[in-house]
């Protein structure tokens, strides 16, 4: 890979590899950088799944699940899969689309929001769809010439 960070099969970014979504100090591993490099894993899940930092409670939860070995992405499934991510999802769909979200779609969004897209990126891919571009040449008020304005 041309990836400058990653090496012999492992995933390096600053003092820290990954592998398999669970990380590793190379030096004096201790439970406070464990729980402050969580703090900002987790918080960067937030961010991208649900479009605001975690709350106090939120991540401590988390934190302390990926302490008793669950993956990063297993609580970004979890994440994208709760009440608030699909909440998210079907504001965007009013938003863009000026509907409620179908069963469909909903669990197509949550699925990509679960795999690694950003709440931004499902914005914009809803924002390019069809239906979407439809909607906007619709609704879209006839375009007067500068010459014939006040």
């Amino acid at each position: 890979r041309n990836d400058p960070y990653y090496r012999n099969d492992r995933y390096y970014r600053n003092d820290r590899y990954y592998r398999n979504d669970r990380y590793y100090r190379n030096d004096n591993n201790n439970r406070y950088y464990r729980r402050r490099y969580s703090y900002d894993d987790i918080n960067r899940i937030y961010r991208e799944v649900l479009g605001r930092d975690a709350d106090r409670q939120g991540l401590r939860t988390w934190s302390d699940r990926l302490q008793q070995g669950r993956s990063l992405n297993d609580i970004r499934r979890d994440i994208a899969n709760s009440a608030e991510a699909r909440a998210a999802v079907n504001q965007i769909y009013r938003e863009v689309l000026g509907r409620e979200a179908d069963a469909n779609g909903l669990r197509t969004w949550t699925n990509r929001l679960s795999r690694g897209d950003s709440l931004s990126e499902i914005r914009r891919q809803i924002e390019r769809s069809e239906e979407a571009s439809f909607r906007r040449s619709t609704n879209q008020p006839p375009r007067i010439p500068p010459i014939f304005r006040y």
